[in-house]
């Protein structure tokens, strides 16, 4: 009897060890960036803490499940919030926390510690000596305070007795602080700042800038820039950028600071901003000022001959992308106007190549003007054989609460690519996006659900959208749009009121209802095309999922005036 109780227990910890689950916090804070956990403490695998966690600079993070980003949470408030699932990075200013988060409902809070260390800071020429900028510090000896910008001469530390303990040099960058000592001669720039509270000895470390992604080599390689004014210019020249590929410029190898843009060859980068597309591949000198954030990549030399399209519709060209010489494109281009429009050698002011039809056929060399009207497409030009094709740019949900994230449920358009539509389309409770070319380059979220004003930001909120079959619109140009449920007139009940499994299934779907007869199964594809349909009038149904292909589709129970939606997947 002992030794079968033994076993009852054994059994019963090994089940609970076997469904718990981590929880951690990813983000720039650590020395790893966005590559290792912090794993958080759990007592009832449901209420994660930390205790007294400091981060030593500004930062970005997310909570994620098991290491992994199939599941994690976001959220763009501080310092609280409810995370929800691919939501945006949490901005935490640097400090140290006690920190919870509740792995059912996302909420989370950082509730700010002090730690009874001594505070220690610097003033100067920046702000005419008067308030202290505290740095930050785990241990009361080592402080830091980093990315900071200094526009004036001269800095000091001080701590926050009464009246403050001040310490100066007359070395710079590097020195070792005297109390009493004089001004330290700090020139303008931006700096990381650290100093020994024990010793003195101090460092203004210039904040390297440096250009990262594909387009070079990866987005986990940084090519430092260099500057000669304390960090505000910076300079690169001679590095190969990939056509078709992208960048951004980021600070201190992290991506807590980060600038991107729209536009290439030049144009002015906002923080966490678009990742830069570069069109034409070739050798570029690289400049980009972080104080007013302008940038430009100036080509040098170039593999292939550069191609661009020309018209009214702009002053200088806008440059095609090629990989080969051959095959040029231009994605996701607004045409604000109706224009004629030609494609054009950049160096040769005399090779011009059109036509007058639209949207797809063949240039001739000194052809007529393309009349290309108001719209959105994806333009391709073929160099050698002359074809081109202008294909209005598609737009589509993604989410958990549609196909998943990543899958594309596409939206139709009968104005080249401004509005768009879709009818029958089955969503369960989660969070969607309209996104761009099935890139979340130009994604739009953050607003409420059933109709709003969607934001293109690069870090704008997933919306949630509630379980239903719904008439879509969209217009991608101000981001309006509106879900109309078609089965508003009739009463939704829950989700668990009837459990289907196994899901995902390659041979049979169970549907089973706790209380209500199910009168009818239909099942949608993701085009929202019934391919099947039955009546039941059964507490429990089951459908052959073998005739199926593989993929996802939507099944709509029905009950008396009751439906509910469900989510199936066939493997």
């Amino acid at each position: 009897m002992i030794k079968k109780l033994f076993l009852l227990v054994l059994l019963a910890v090994s089940s609970i060890n076997l469904n718990a689950q981590s929880i951690g916090m990813i983000g720039s804070f650590a020395q790893s960036g966005w590559a290792t956990d912090i794993v958080m403490n759990t007592t009832d695998n449901d209420n994660y803490t930390l205790s007294a966690f400091t981060f030593l600079a500004n930062c970005e993070l997310k909570f994620r499940q098991d290491a992994d980003w199939a599941v994690n949470w976001g959220a763009g408030t501080f310092p609280s919030g409810v995370g929800t699932q691919g939501g945006a990075n949490i901005p935490v200013p640097a400090g140290t926390y006690d920190i919870a988060f509740n792995k059912t409902s996302g909420a989370y809070s950082f509730t700010a510690v002090v730690l009874n260390l001594p505070v220690v800071g610097f003033h100067g020429g920046f702000n005419q000596f008067t308030d202290r900028v505290d740095m930050v510090t785990a241990d009361g000896v080592a402080y830091v305070k980093t990315d900071y910008y200094f526009n004036a001469a001269g800095v000091k530390f001080l701590n926050d007795a009464n009246p403050p303990v001040m310490w100066g040099a007359d070395a710079f960058p590097s020195g070792t602080a005297t109390v009493g000592g004089p001004t330290i001669p700090l020139t303008p720039g931006y700096y990381n700042v650290d100093l020994n509270y024990t010793t003195g000895a101090y460092n203004f470390v210039e904040v390297p800038v440096a250009i990262i992604g594909d387009a070079i080599i990866d987005f986990s390689t940084d090519i430092p820039m260099t500057s000669t004014d304390g960090g505000v210019t910076f300079t690169i020249d001679n590095v190969d950028l990939i056509g078709g590929k992208k960048f951004k410029f980021r600070t201190n190898f992290s991506w807590s600071t980060n600038w991107g843009c729209d536009t290439f060859p030049g144009g002015t980068a906002v923080q966490s901003g678009n990742d830069i597309l570069v069109d034409v591949s070739g050798t570029y000198n690289i400049t980009f000022n972080r104080l007013t954030l302008a940038y430009t990549a100036v080509l040098t030399s170039s593999a292939y001959p550069l191609v661009e399209a020309l018209g009214t519709f702009t002053a200088d060209g806008v440059n095609a992308a090629t990989l080969n010489g051959d095959e040029y494109k231009i994605d996701d281009y607004y045409f604000s106007e109706a224009t004629g429009l030609k494609f054009a050698l950049t160096e040769d002011n005399t090779t011009f190549w059109g036509n007058t039809a639209f949207p797809l056929g063949t240039a001739s060399l000194g052809g007529g003007e393309i009349p290309v009207p108001v719209g959105n497409f994806n333009i391709l030009f073929n160099k050698a054989t002359l074809a081109y094709d202008f294909a209005v740019t598609p737009v589509s949900i993604t989410g958990d609460g549609a196909l998943g994230w990543g899958q594309d449920l596409y939206l139709t358009s009968a104005d080249n690519g401004i509005n768009f539509t879709g009818t029958n389309i089955a969503l369960i409770d989660g969070q969607i996006k309209f996104r761009s070319n099935s890139s979340y380059t130009k994604a739009w979220g953050g607003a409420t659900f059933p109709s709003g004003t969607a934001s293109s930001a690069p870090n704008a909120a997933n919306i949630a959208v509630t379980a239903g079959t719904y008439n879509v619109t969209f217009n991608r140009v101000t981001g309006d749009f509106n879900f109309q449920d078609i089965t508003a007139s009739v009463n939704q009940f829950g989700k668990d009121a009837v459990n289907v499994y196994p899901n995902p299934t390659n041979t049979v779907w169970n549907f089973a209802s706790k209380n209500n007869t199910i009168e009818t199964v239909t099942i949608a594809d993701i085009s929202g095309k019934t391919i099947y349909n039955k009546n039941v009038n059964a507490l429990d149904f089951a459908v052959n999922a073998a005739s199926f292909s593989n993929g996802i589709y939507f099944a709509t129970v029905k009950s008396g005036q009751n439906t509910a939606t469900y989510k199936l997947v066939k493997n």
